[in-house]
């Protein structure tokens, strides 16, 4: 057995092996006789050199962490990281094998929503050509990637593209069209009515003998004599020739006939036997006879054919000459209509047997009678109108 340099050569018998080597290197070198021969020799002096990973493949708009190391140990973790204003897709982690080589990989950087969104530029206020706008009319912002229209004013047409785009650095994409003038032919404008408007039975439109009305014109209609008009006597004629509203029907109105004359007195004009709705009868008393106190000479012929108030009562004048009265005449204050006024307008005072009238506002039809007056109770002498939508 040598050391170092010498080598010493062991023989064992055979079917004997030597089991405890140490740090010598046993070396089989055949048979000398019946017996094996070994060689025992030191092991040389060698030098281990670490396994790592160096300069690991690094994603756009990313680094590692530390971003100044290069080189990772074999077992070790290489970790990603984005930079501001992106985030990392996949995982942010590698491995360093123990042959040097680098498993998974490599995670990618992406611009994160609040980045893209401030990044963005809108277009504004773009070159407009003479004689042509952008639609719609009054925008003046639009977003990168919207398109930006043009129009050419009426005479004009237009030469080149009538779009641009709006691109992402706030630049627009795309030459400016231009509107040349054109001669166009003259243009005759038939004007839209509406003609020949249907008319109620025992109505008629007025003045009668028009037929014809303009756009944005009322069209009025009124009833025969003896009859009255139910619903609203107007309809409208549409920017587009058609009549907006019902049509407006006429019924036959009623009348009051010899009515009861009391003695002494007779109705005014004396020959008329017939009022029609909503005309007043008068009545006078006869030379020698006055109205009783509290009577008063008016009788009112309602729609439906009736007569309102008491027949007026006449009597003898006293024969002593009356003497001047110096009481004030009887006055009535009748309510003002809701939705409505009474004319004669401003008037809200009126004598007994004056007849007023009940307006409705624009927009409100009236409902009852439109005539009225006071009593000499101070009552009305009908029931007061009102004014419906």
């Amino acid at each position: 057995m040598h050391f170092g340099k010498q080598t010493k050569v062991y023989s064992c018998i055979v079917g004997i092996i030597i089991l405890t080597l140490g740090i010598f290197a046993l070396t089989f070198t055949g048979y000398v006789g019946d017996k094996q021969d070994f060689y025992v020799t030191t092991p040389p002096s060698t030098t281990v050199t670490p396994v790592t990973c160096d300069n690991p493949e690094v994603p756009k708009n990313g680094k590692t962490i530390p971003a100044d190391k290069t080189s990772w140990a074999a077992n070790e973790l290489i970790t990603y990281e984005c930079l501001p204003d992106y985030q990392i897709i996949g995982l942010p982690t590698r491995f360093c094998q123990p042959d040097g080589t680098i498993f998974g990989e490599i995670p990618t950087c992406e611009e994160t929503d609040q980045a893209v969104s401030e990044t963005k530029t809108t277009c504004q206020n773009p070159i407009v050509p003479q004689n042509a706008i952008t639609v719609p009319i009054g925008k003046t912002i639009w977003q990168p990637t919207e398109l930006i229209t043009y129009e050419c004013m009426v005479g004009y047409r237009m030469v080149g593209r009538s779009t641009r785009m709006c691109k992402p650095d706030g630049t627009i994409a795309g030459n400016v069209p231009k509107c040349e003038g054109v001669t166009a032919p003259p243009i005759t404008v038939t004007p839209v009515t509406c003609d020949n408007p249907e008319v109620p039975k025992n109505g008629m439109t007025i003045p009668p003998e028009k037929t014809s009305w303009a756009a944005n014109e009322l069209i009025t209609y009124d009833c025969l004599h003896g009859y009255r008009m139910v619903s609203i006597p107007t309809r409208f004629c549409q920017p587009d020739g058609t009549i907006f509203g019902d049509i407006p029907s006429c019924e036959e109105t009623k009348t009051c006939s010899n009515p009861e004359v009391p003695a002494n007195a007779r109705t005014v004009p004396e020959k008329q036997t017939a009022w029609q709705a909503t005309q007043l009868i008068r009545y006078e008393c006869m030379e020698g006879y006055e109205l009783a106190p509290g009577s008063i000479g008016l009788r009112f012929c309602n729609s439906d054919g009736t007569i309102f108030g008491p027949v007026p009562d006449c009597r003898t004048k006293p024969s002593v000459p009356a003497q001047p009265s110096t009481t004030a005449p009887l006055m009535c204050t009748p309510p003002q209509p809701v939705n409505g006024y009474i004319e004669p307008q401003g008037q809200t005072m009126f004598d007994v047997e004056v007849v007023f009238f009940l307006k409705c506002n624009e927009g409100y039809e009236l409902q009852g009678m439109e005539r009225n007056m006071c009593l000499g109770d101070r009552t009305l002498a009908v029931e007061l109108a009102r004014c419906v939508s």
